[in-house]
């Protein structure tokens, strides 16, 4: 048996492309054990799994305390000659976000599923439309569909561990400002060892648009921007009435930071390097401009 040990606290991105890896040692005639300290972001872990069975590979997963054990199966990957991929929770999470924001929702997204209780979602960050509904955005799913409407009021500011879907946390970060109590959220640490360190970051752009925020080595907490704030932040500017918000290269900052200029309390914003937004999602901007034109009519 082939036996590698990994620190999973910085990223499961190694753990992803190890358990990918496996089946294609040169020595299939043994099983690959990973053994993961500290993870996070199981769900896309969870994930990784669940696609390996779909081509053949199977994964049997213990827990000892604090580590997960991944026994990948002497297989060699098979094609299941038919496949569907889901639309990206990920990216999906700012245009969801979106559809909480009064003159700005509802929005639809086709193609992502809930799950079952037998049958969980395949994407992890498809919990991020939950962590919607406790913030009181108006969820409605329909087979095959799910529908964000703006909430009626505030949104809510909520307490939460999102260690499971820190991607889709930057734009429960965003949309915090936009509360009527603070909200925080903890289990970030590897934040700081993304694109760039992106609690750092956060607190310095949201700030920029009058929000008062709180940090810690893994968690950040974002007090709501009041109307009389917003509007001084804005008229201070010293060019434009536009807010100039850094990226760092990240091309989440980018994203869930845009959604802030969208709805009757948009910030009119002036996006550095938009740019970076090729990473995962090329036309974002465009598809923002969509609901931009829709918010004006």
């Amino acid at each position: 048996r082939n036996v590698i040990k990994v620190d999973g606290q910085v990223s499961s991105q190694y753990v992803t492309a190890l358990l990918i890896g496996a089946p294609l040692l040169r020595n299939r005639s043994t099983s690959t054990q990973i053994q993961v300290s500290n993870l996070i972001s199981a769900p896309y872990v969870n994930m990784t799994i669940t696609l390996l069975e779909e081509f053949g590979v199977h994964v049997t997963t213990e827990q000892w305390a604090q580590h997960h054990v991944f026994t990948v199966h002497q297989q060699a990957y098979t094609s299941p000659l038919t496949f569907t991929v889901e639309p990206d929770a990920s990216s999906a999470s700012y245009f969801l976000a979106a559809g909480t924001i009064r003159g700005c929702g509802p929005i639809s997204i086709d193609g992502l599923s809930k799950g079952s209780p037998r049958h969980p979602p395949l994407q992890g960050d498809i919990d991020f439309i939950r962590i919607l509904d406790l913030m009181g955005g108006n969820v409605r799913w329909n087979e095959g569909r799910v529908t964000v409407f703006p909430c009626e009021g505030k949104l809510k500011g909520i307490h939460a561990n999102l260690n499971h879907i820190p991607d889709a946390a930057m734009t429960v970060a965003a949309l915090a400002t936009r509360a009527n109590s603070p909200t925080t959220i903890e289990g970030i640490g590897s934040w700081r060892v993304k694109e760039c360190d992106r609690i750092e970051a956060m607190a310095s752009e949201l700030s920029k648009i009058g929000a008062r925020v709180e940090v810690g080595s893994d968690w950040i907490r974002i007090h709501p921007v009041n109307a009389e704030v917003r509007k001084s932040i804005q008229s201070s500017s010293k060019t434009s009435n536009s807010v100039r918000i850094s990226t760092y290269k990240d091309h989440r900052i980018a994203m869930s930071l845009a959604i802030l200029s969208l709805g009757e309390e948009g910030i009119e914003m002036e996006i550095e390097d938009p740019g970076c937004v090729a990473k995962t999602f090329p036309e974002f901007f465009r598809e923002l401009d969509r609901l931009t034109i829709r918010d004006a009519r």
